[in-house]
């Protein structure tokens, strides 16, 4: 049985067998693995402006839709469908909610169906380009859209989108019992991992989650979950409990009958009550999935002097639109032009990204573009290789407009691209190999990407080593180049494999070469070398054809190649030609 051995990258002597290393240029020991700066790739572009989306990754949820879409005709009869439930899923138009409280808060049974899906939001015919709406100004709202297609990180990520919060519930404005009615709840932003068996299909928990983190409803102790396999989850809070654990237990720990926190965990700076929250904010969660995780990473809050968080330092609005009372004569394309809010979200391209966010208030380009971040922070888990990521938002008591539009991501520099060359050889003899011999081999592994490679190894089957122990790796900067050398003991076994291989008489053995830049692993073409081995008959040469002229002088075949062969028989026609010209003239000169 033939075991895969691996060969270390340095120079190693196991059971009197060597294995040797060369590198031709000096050693790239501490090389920082950064990607050299080029040319920004788009991974995607999606502008919501139309009626169906142009990449068929985006699933719409809940409520959610293209204000240009047109509004579907039902299929059934409306008295069988549930009200409370979304019109099927085939239709890309908002979808029509159910009110689950009367105006003065007390629980409605059954739900009343809305009557508009697109309340104080963009209709088909009002403006030139749409939207994705989130949720119209109606209560009990959910919507967002997932993008369930694996896009690289290894650039870094530079994502970019319109973002507008309008007509909303007012401060001292009565609504459901609550005498003082903000807007909310807002929109969030999350990145999932994107490995290619990690689905995302459904948002985490709504209302002051998100869409992200998980949520507990103490009101009738049931939990939600958060989006599965979280990596950052961004909150552009409006109403302001998207910062705080204890209300919901947001970055808590398992499924339990109260907010239970890892030892250690990173907490909240908010208070712990209702009524506590932070409105206006921008608040970063972490990693999480299921009941586990989310935790309070960072947010735009100003803490007094007891350390707790009371006020935002966002020295703008991200609800400046007009409310519902004060402004009502405002036409909607006034509405929007004072709503809009360009968000930039910086990921840089490392291991442990540096994650910034930036807001034009104005929604101006140039304003953006001279913008300093409003938030940054450095992750402490690794950015996983590919990602997906979703919006979503949400009303409730409380509510607003929340639309999307505009959206592009790309890379932050030319994505890197690692590639690594291998080519073996035989190092001596190449013929009459016994048994129990060694053939001693050797690789040379170039470094032909743009990016540095760690972890050089090369993957052969028949190398007899046994396991190694490197205590350091190898590491090739672009266009360096590593020698490795290694032996293999002829059997009896190959050598009868041999009589029957497709190239009669030799022993043939491969390897390929592989390396790592950061997490993703880079392997090379495999190469081959080959040796001849003795005790094994050539096949004899095919006896003549009897048919065969005996002494006929070969020629060449047309078109082929000239051989010398066939130039001697030509020069033997050309003699015999001559030869025969001559005697035939002296006969004809003989005289009677």
């Amino acid at each position: 049985m033939r075991l895969r051995r691996s060969i270390a990258a340095i120079a190693v002597v196991a059971a009197g067998i060597g294995v040797g290393l060369g590198t031709a240029s000096p050693s790239t020991a501490g090389v920082i693995n950064e990607p050299s700066p080029g040319t920004p790739q788009q991974l995607l572009k999606e502008t919501f402006t139309g009626s169906t989306f142009t990449n068929s990754a985006f699933t719409l949820l809940g409520h959610a839709g293209l204000t240009n879409a047109p509004d579907p005709t039902p299929t059934e009869d409306p008295s069988t469908l549930d009200p409370c439930k979304p019109m099927p899923s085939a239709s890309f138009a908002p979808k029509l909610g159910c009110d689950l409280k009367d105006d003065d808060g007390k629980a409605l049974s059954p739900p009343l169906l809305q009557a508009d899906a697109r309340r104080d939001a963009p209709k088909p015919s009002e403006a030139d380009e749409g939207f994705l709406q989130l949720t119209d100004s109606n209560h009990d709202k959910v919507g967002g859209v997932l993008y369930n297609s694996p896009l690289p990180t290894r650039g870094g990520l530079d994502i970019t989108f319109e973002m507008y919060q309008f007509n909303s519930t007012t401060r001292g404005q009565y609504a459901r019992g609550h005498r003082d009615a903000p807007a909310a709840d807002g929109i969030g932003f999350f990145i999932t991992d994107g490995t290619e068996d990690k689905q995302l299909t459904e948002p985490g928990a709504y209302g002051g989650s998100l869409g992200y983190a998980q949520k507990y409803d103490q009101w009738n102790g049931t939990w939600t979950p958060g989006v599965s396999n979280g990596y950052l989850g961004i909150g552009f809070d409006v109403l302001g409990n998207y910062i705080q654990d204890d209300t919901e237990c947001r970055g808590s720990t398992g499924m339990k009958w109260r907010c239970t926190f890892a030892p250690g965990a990173s907490r909240s700076p908010a208070g712990t009550e209702w009524g506590q929250n932070v409105p206006n904010t921008i608040t970063l969660r972490g990693p999480g999935n299921g009941f586990n995780g989310y935790e309070y990473l960072t947010s735009t809050v100003v803490l007094d002097g007891d350390g707790v968080a009371r006020t935002s330092s966002l020295g703008s609005s991200l609800l400046r639109g007009p409310s519902v009372l004060d402004e009502p004569w405002r036409t909607l394309p006034e509405r929007l032009a004072s709503s809009k809010r360009l968000v930039r979200i910086i990921v840089s391209p490392e291991a442990n990204p540096l994650v910034r966010v930036f807001i034009a208030f104005d929604g101006a380009e140039s304003t953006l573009a001279a913008s300093t971040p409003l938030l940054s922070h450095r992750m402490t888990q690794a950015m996983p290789e590919y990602f997906k990521f979703g919006f979503t938002g949400s009303t409730g008591d409380f509510t607003d407009v929340h639309l999307i539009r505009m959206l592009e991501v790309t890379t932050l520099v030319n994505p890197p691209s690692p590639a690594l060359t291998i080519e073996k050889s035989v190092d001596g003899k190449v013929d009459g190999y016994q048994k129990d011999e060694q053939i001693a081999y050797k690789f040379d592994v170039v470094n032909t990407g743009d990016t540095v490679l760690t972890g050089i190894t090369i993957e052969d089957d028949l190398i007899d080593h046994g396991t190694l122990s490197p205590s350091a790796g190898v590491t090739l900067a672009p266009g360096e180049t590593a020698q490795f050398t290694g032996h293999h003991k002829l059997t009896a076994a190959e050598i009868d494999d041999a009589q029957t291989a497709p190239q009669k008489c030799e022993f043939v053995n491969t390897a390929h070469a592989t390396a790592r830049f950061g997490a993703q692993e880079v392997t090379s073409v495999s190469s081959a070398a080959s040796v001849t081995v003795a005790g094994c008959s050539e096949p004899a040469s095919p006896p003549p054809n009897p048919g065969d002229a005996a002494g006929t002088v070969p020629l060449p075949a047309v078109g082929g190649p000239p051989s010398t062969s066939g130039g001697g028989a030509i020069a033997v026609i050309v003699a015999l030609t001559a030869y025969l010209f001559a005697a035939r003239r002296r006969r004809g000169t003989r005289k009677p």
